[in-house]
């Protein structure tokens, strides 16, 4: 029994090396926004990131609250509140899929005075890892 050699067939061989190599590893990572009234009434700064990804409002201890909408004009018509005011708030939110999403404040002159932002998602990135090459088995 000892000092016996398994030997796998070259389909073995291969089986591993196509599992191996199509492999993928796919990563969240996750993107801060300060949801506050930014000093200088500009809107928040843009923030791109990929499907899958936690962005973290994070708000002051002023009053906000976070909704969802389709533009940065300050309108909520068609848009959905995700966060009803709230000191402190603290919301995740996840996207599923690729596109362009708004998010405002509604509180009395917040998005107005650029309580907004602009989120861009992109496609989850994946990497595959290095694959070692695949060698045959030999036959003793």
């Amino acid at each position: 029994f000892f000092g016996t050699v398994i030997s796998f067939g070259p389909m073995a061989s291969h089986i591993l090396a196509l599992f191996v190599s199509t492999l993928l590893v796919v990563s969240a990572t996750s993107a801060t926004v300060s949801w506050i009234v930014p000093a200088g009434g500009g809107p928040l700064p843009a923030q791109t990131v990929a499907v899958g990804d936690a962005v973290q409002f994070s708000g002051d201890s002023g009053s906000h609250n976070l909704w969802q909408v389709s533009s940065t004009s300050c309108s909520t018509t068609g848009g959905t509140e995700l966060q009803a005011a709230t000191t402190n708030l603290a919301y995740t939110w996840t996207p599923t899929a690729t596109g362009t999403y708004h998010f405002i404040c509604t509180v009395s002159g917040h998005c107005s005075a650029g309580q907004k932002v602009t989120i861009t998602v992109t496609a989850a990135s994946s990497t595959s890892p290095a694959a070692s090459p695949a060698t045959s088995p030999t036959s003793p």
